[in-house]
């Protein structure tokens, strides 16, 4: 396989590829960044959806939020997060 075709298929690969890490540390990111503006940034709603869709992948990402920091961004989000459904979506 040439250089070309390797880079191509890894480019693919990446692209295509769901990684449970990565999309969990790009929630906990934007819970920061959220709480950090006193909830004025959008897509929370979505952000939720994603990280119980990510909790329910595997047992190890409830654990993975934890060490990560998310834990105490979440439990933010359930006590302050001026929208009711946000609130609802982060227990």
């Amino acid at each position: 396989m040439s250089d070309e075709d390797k880079k191509w298929l890894t480019e693919a690969m990446k692209e295509h590829t769901f990684n449970d890490t990565d999309k969990m540390k790009e929630v906990c990111e934007f819970m920061i960044k959220d709480i950090e503006s006193g909830f004025k940034m959008e897509d929370a709603e979505s952000k939720m959806e994603d990280l119980e869709e990510i909790i329910e992948i595997h047992e190890r990402n409830s654990t993975n939020l934890a060490r990560s920091g998310g834990l105490a961004s979440l439990i933010t989000y359930q006590l302050k997060h001026p929208d009711a459904q946000v609130r609802v979506m982060a227990n």
